[in-house]
């Protein structure tokens, strides 16, 4: 995988692993203070941050995966809570141009971490090249995926290795196996 950025020149505690991810997109508005938001919190206790990480991870899953990266913004507690996400999602609609795109997806799976199983990877890559996607569905196989999907115009070749004793769904659509 290439990454546009070289995290690994840097000392770790230093490392912002999301802005490698959010690199060229905008970070979400802040709440003006005062605002009904503000004012909707306890002495301004983050209740949602004190919920345990599977909980969150649900939460998170309902959410685009460039806004799963985003919640690293929200405080100390989410920073590294994408991560360890239980699914990945690279979309093309997402994205703009295909360069952010493949940005995206290629750092995304390198900073995942690598000790956490994916229960779902689901991968629609409507400009992405073939052999590009072949490498993300080996690295989510790798990942011990147990739900592949994969969507979008492409001709995946042998490289795309599909045996995989966790994986027990695979769904293409609109994918050609050479």
């Amino acid at each position: 995988y290439t990454c546009d950025f070289d995290y690994l020149a840097l000392p770790l505690p230093f490392v912002d692993y999301a802005a490698v991810l959010l690199d060229e997109m905008s970070a979400p508005t802040s709440i003006p203070r005062g605002s009904k938001s503000e004012r909707g919190s306890r002495n301004g206790v983050d209740r949602l941050s004190s919920l345990s990480d599977d909980l969150l991870h649900h939460v998170m899953s309902f959410l685009p995966m460039p806004e799963v990266v985003h919640t690293s913004l929200l405080s100390p507690r989410w920073r590294f809570l994408w991560c360890s996400t239980p699914f990945i999602r690279i979309d093309s609609q997402d994205f703009v141009d295909k360069r952010k795109l493949e940005n995206f997806g290629d750092c995304l799976l390198l900073l995942h971490d690598c000790t956490t199983s994916l229960d779902e990877a689901r991968i629609s890559a409507q400009w992405v090249n073939d052999t590009k996607c072949s490498v993300w569905i080996r690295h989510a196989i790798m990942h011990k995926v147990r739900l592949l999907h994969i969507s979008g115009f492409l001709r995946l070749d042998s490289t795309a290795t599909f045996p995989s004793r966790p994986l027990k769904i695979i769904r293409l659509q609109s994918v050609t196996l050479k």
